[in-house]
């Protein structure tokens, strides 16, 4: 008898995988797996690394589906994804303004100079964050985007991919 299924999910780079797993017996039940929908889009000759967010809730959905099917009464989802990527989210209109912008997206480095003027401030950055700065950090690419118009009077938040599907799903 199953006990206390839950639905673990794993939003990689490359592919996603998921499985029921019975906490109460520590056992894993069944598993999923499909392609990561970054596989499938290539960096762009600006070095733009933007995915249609809607793809991403499409492979939560199949990679779920059979799980769902197989065990009804699943109580909780775990989910975990690819770390630095983010969506921008309107709050006022409910809907993503952009796709979902990986952490590879190496636009700042190709459309300004600002990751040149950015990198003066490097040894701050690892001293404040432990890491070091890179093109595709949602900071560095959050600042590049609040240059543009189209997001200057927008009430918008940054959503981890995470964030994403769970605002996506309701």
């Amino acid at each position: 008898m199953v006990n206390d299924p839950v639905i673990c999910i794993d939003f990689g780079a490359s592919r996603i995988k998921a499985l029921a797993y019975d906490l109460a017996d520590d056992l894993i039940l069944q598993t999923q797996e499909c392609p990561s929908p970054s596989t499938k889009h290539k960096i762009e000759g600006d070095g733009t690394h933007e995915i249609p967010a809607e793809e991403y809730w499409q492979c939560l959905e199949r990679c779920t589906a059979p799980l769902l099917q197989a065990y009804p009464c699943i109580s909780e989802l775990y989910i975990c994804s690819e770390m630095h990527g983010f969506v921008l989210w309107d709050k006022d209109s409910n809907l993503s303004l952009t796709g979902y912008i990986s952490w590879q997206d190496q636009r700042v480095t190709q459309k300004s100079d600002l990751y040149k003027v950015l990198q003066q401030s490097a040894d701050v950055f690892f001293t404040k964050t432990g890491m070091k700065l890179k093109p595709g950090l949602p900071a560095v690419i959050a600042a590049h985007l609040s240059k543009k118009e189209e997001f200057k009077y927008k009430n918008f938040i940054l959503c981890t991919l995470v964030d994403w599907l769970l605002l996506r799903g309701g």
